[in-house]
Formats: C-alpha cells, sequence, structure tokens
C-alpha cells in the first residue's frame, strides 16, 4: 500500500506529488534508478532513499555530491565508512540537492503547511567545501571586506540560479518531455475504477493534463461518475460516449416510419442497440438503419430484430366440437361443457389443444407457437 508522499518543491518536477510503498529507491538522473528525475541538480544514483513502517532515511553512495537535510549536510562516503551509514529525515525537513528541494513524510502528515522558505544561499555555497567554519579570528576591517565579498558572491549565486531555473524550463519546453507531475492522480484513478467498476474507461495523462474517455451506459451513470471523480478530488477532462442518447437519437429517426410497434433498446455490449417490433416497411427500416451506421461512428453495431406483419401468426377462430354449457370466471377460470366435464387453465384436450386462457367471450388454445380462439355464443 502506498503510504508515503515524496513532493517536489522546486526543480524541474516542481508541485509532483509521488506516493510510495515501504522499500528502498534509488535516486537520480540515470534510467537504471527506481525514480529518474530530469533535473539538472542530479547524478546517476545520487542517494538511496530508505522508507519503512514508521521513518525515512538517506544514504549516499561512495563519492556523491552532498545534500542538506534541513540545514543539515550529509557527506559521502568514504573507503573507511560504514556502508550501512543513514541520514534520518524528520517531516517537514526539506531535503536539497542544490537547486532542487523535496520533502518526504507519511500521507497522514499535515502537508498543507509544507512550503518552501527563503533560499539559504550560505546552505547552497557550503557544499562546494567542506562544510567547516574557520575559527580563526579577523580583524574588523576584514570583517567589512568579507563580508562586502559575501554579497557579491551571494548576489552572483542567484543570478546564476535564476539563468539555470530559466535554461532548465526551456529545455524541458523543448524537448516536450512528459513531467513527472501527470503520474501523481493514476492511484486515484485506480481506485475510482474499482469503485466505478466499468471496464470501458480509459484514464490518460500528458503534457496537456488528464482525461477520461469512454462509454458508459446512460446519464446517471456519468453523474456517479463526476460525484466519485469529486470526492477523489480527481481533475481530469471528460469525454464519455452515453448509449442512452444514441439509442434516442436511432428511435426518433425510425419514427418516420409511423409504425408504433417499434422500439429501440440498449444491447448487452458496449455501443450496441437492437431494433425490436413488426413492420410492413422493412426496406425503408434497413435503410434508416444502414445510414446511421455509417454516419454515426460512436454506433458500434445495430441489430434488427424487426418481424414482417404479415409474418406473425394471428389467433384463428375455430369450432373445436366444445359444446361450453357455463364459464365461471373466479379466482380459478373454468368452464363446463354439456356432459358435465369441468376444465381450467393448463388442460388438455384429446385433440392436443391446451387451454390458454379462459374468459367470457371465448377460449383460447394452444397448440405449439399456434393460437386458436373458440368464441362463446358463436354458431
Amino acid at each position: 500500500m502506498n503510504k508515503w508522499i515524496i513532493k517536489f518543491l522546486t526543480g524541474a518536477h516542481q508541485g509532483a506529488e509521488i506516493p510510495l510503498k515501504d522499500g528502498d529507491y534509488k535516486i537520480g538522473c540515470a534510467d537504471t534508478d527506481d525514480l529518474t528525475l530530469t533535473d539538472a541538480a542530479l547524478v546517476a544514483h545520487h542517494f538511496t532513499l530508505h522508507l519503512n513502517e514508521t521513518s525515512a532515511e538517506i544514504s549516499l553512495p561512495k563519492e556523491s555530491n552532498p545534500i542538506f537535510i534541513g540545514d543539515n549536510a550529509t557527506k559521502p562516503r568514504n573507503h573507511e565508512q560504514d556502508n550501512n551509514e543513514r541520514y534520518l529525515v524528520i517531516f517537514p525537513q526539506i531535503i536539497s540537492v542544490g537547486t532542487l528541494k523535496m520533502v518526504i513524510g507519511l500521507k497522514t502528515e499535515n502537508w498543507q503547511n509544507v512550503s518552501l522558505p527563503d533560499i539559504n544561499f550560505k546552505q547552497e555555497t557550503d557544499t562546494t567545501d567542506n562544510h567547516s567554519i574557520s575559527n580563526t579570528s579577523i580583524n574588523k576591517d576584514d570583517k567589512n571586506r568579507n563580508k562586502t565579498i559575501k554579497n557579491s558572491i551571494y548576489t552572483g549565486l542567484f543570478i546564476t540560479l535564476a539563468l539555470a531555473s530559466i535554461m532548465i524550463f526551456k529545455e524541458d519546453q523543448n524537448d516536450k518531455k512528459e513531467d513527472i507531475i501527470y503520474i501523481t492522480q493514476a492511484p486515484k484513478w485506480e481506485q475510482v475504477k474499482g469503485t466505478f467498476k466499468s471496464d470501458y474507461l480509459i484514464f490518460n495523462e500528458n503534457e496537456h493534463g488528464a482525461e477520461i474517455k469512454g462509454r458508459l451506459r446512460n446519464q446517471s451513470d456519468l453523474t456517479q461518475l463526476k460525484t466519485i471523480m469529486e470526492l477523489a478530488n480527481i481533475q481530469a477532462k471528460i469525454d464519455i460516449i452515453i448509449d442512452e442518447n444514441l439509442k434516442q437519437l436511432l428511435y426518433q429517426k425510425l419514427s418516420s416510419l409511423k409504425e408504433d410497434s417499434i422500439n429501440v433498446v440498449l444491447g448487452e455490449n458496449p455501443g450496441e442497440l437492437i431494433v425490436q417490433g413488426t413492420t410492413n416497411k422493412s426496406e425503408q427500416l434497413k435503410n434508416i438503419i444502414n445510414t446511421e451506421k455509417e454516419s454515426n461512428t460512436d454506433i458500434l453495431n445495430i441489430i434488427n430484430n424487426t418481424e414482417l406483419e404479415n409474418q406473425v401468426s394471428i389467433p384463428r377462430n375455430i369450432r373445436m366440437g366444445l359444446n361450453v354449457r357455463s364459464v365461471n370466471i373466479g379466482r380459478t377460470p373454468y368452464f363446463i361443457t354439456d356432459d358435465g366435464q369441468k376444465f381450467v387453465n393448463g388442460s388438455t384436450l384429446l385433440s392436443g389443444l391446451i387451454i390458454d386462457d379462459i374468459n367470457t367471450q371465448y377460449i383460447q388454445l394452444k397448440k405449439g407457437e399456434e393460437i386458436y380462439l373458440h368464441q362463446l355464443g358463436a354458431n
């Protein structure tokens, strides 16, 4: 489970928040690093981040450039140092590598209070020496001269940092590399997709932002998706096809046939519509369906399940030798013949016909798919 967050406050990936699990991560600018950053301040395998249940630590490989944790400088290992030497990082201490600054902490921390303080130029210049401060006493004139030199160094360094930031920004813009910030919503989207239970949505992120594409069955599904996205704080453009809208559009086109029995329903597959009912205008109906298939690419398939009206079985009036004496329409309808026999719904006559319905006007009988009516009172 991702319970840690590393947030970049400056540099090429400023604003990115990357969720991490417990474990060890090599961080640097090489493709072989676990977390590869395109920041000019980093070298290959610049440092290793160690995350466990409750704490975060940093270790440096041999002869690596030093980094700062808060105001404290770390030093690379030499051959005499312990290979397992680590530096504890306590939230919200800022980790500094040149102009690159980041914060690591648990998701449960108060991230709203994390901000970038004013740049400590002394901290930046100290990375180029052995971080020791001379205790040699100097006179007042020397102090003033050193102060002037320091101010000049700070001013020059500030200009250099500003120019470097501009150059890095331009380089990123020209290369059009995908910024790491666009992976920050992916874990949230996986949770939304699992909650919404839809296999027909795709979540894309690139340098232009995030977008959700696909199709849903009806408008209520879209409303539910938007609600879940809002709760998960996912910012993305929505480009969704609603199958219910396609169904209504096709139904309007078919209404020109003026066939009241024709209906359109959604199929089992996404983008699939089914036309049902009976019609005497089958050719016109086929033309409308084919035209809609060609002109509307959002419709993936239209199934024509209509039947010709003259092919639909019509109940036939018959006299099957039934001499009905009386009919009783109660909780269990039945009729009695002249010879005293009693028949209820579901009974089978000697002819093989099954009694399907009993009412005061007729008795309906079935044999297979055929339907027959025995009109009561007919001669």
